[in-house]
């Protein structure tokens, strides 16, 4: 089902799950005219770096002395990892979404859950099946030029907990599984000039699916088709 395009304000929502970085340069931009993320709303890409400030509630801010790009999650810190594949706290939060549809929201939260690809749910779930699909977009946005730290983005995870919000909070497209009681969204994510953002130089599509009866965010992952 296709759904109409995002809202300012829920851009500013989808923002939430990144939190404003350092910033750099690469290969192919200028700290002028730098490559940066963009959702499209109401026809046009907005750069999700708007208001970071007032909707930065997913990934914490770095320590001050934390270099840009270092390969470190910023989603997971030690401690949490720990509780996760050591204590096995499936329960533990790590980003918060609301899927808004018929003038409700429902809470998605993505969790450290449980399993393996085959099968689970939550953080597990997606790092054993989809951290190298992940991993291909993050490298791929980078040859294109976007310096992910400059958008708060250090590592695969990152990419994803913020990816997942645009699907989830309002996706281009909406379906679902009532046999298994689940949504699902998709939605692209676009990589352009900041002086003029239809200048595309790379994109993807991300699929998330999460649980109608709980707050389980169940999966999220790169696709190529533009339904779910």
């Amino acid at each position: 089902m296709k759904l109409k395009t995002m809202s300012a304000a829920t851009v500013s929502l989808i923002a939430g799950a990144l939190v404003l970085g350092v910033g750099g340069t690469w290969a192919g931009a200028t700290e002028q005219d730098p490559v940066h993320m963009f959702v499209r709303t109401d026809g046009e890409l907005v750069d999700v770096q708007d208001e970071f400030e007032r909707y930065a509630v997913a990934l914490p801010n770095p320590a001050p002395d934390r270099q840009s790009n270092d390969g470190a999650s910023r989603l997971i810190d030690f401690g949490q990892w720990v509780s996760c594949f050591s204590l096995n706290n499936s329960q533990d939060v790590y980003a918060s979404y609301t899927h808004w549809w018929n003038g409700s929201g429902h809470d998605v939260r993505l969790k450290c859950g449980q399993g393996d690809r085959h099968s689970g749910w939550g953080y597990k779930h997606i790092r054993d099946g989809k951290e190298a699909d992940w991993q291909a977009k993050l490298d791929g946005a980078r040859g294109a030029g976007w310096v992910p730290g400059s958008q708060g983005v250090e590592s695969w995870d990152d990419l994803m907990a913020g990816a997942a919000a645009s699907a989830v909070t309002f996706p281009e497209y909406k379906g679902g599984n009532a046999i298994n009681n689940t949504s699902c969204g998709v939605t692209t994510i676009y990589f352009g000039r900041v002086s003029n953002p239809e200048q595309v130089v790379y994109s993807f599509r991300v699929r998330a699916a999460w649980a109608n009866d709980s707050d389980r965010l169940i999966t999220a992952f790169p696709q190529s088709g533009e339904s779910c």
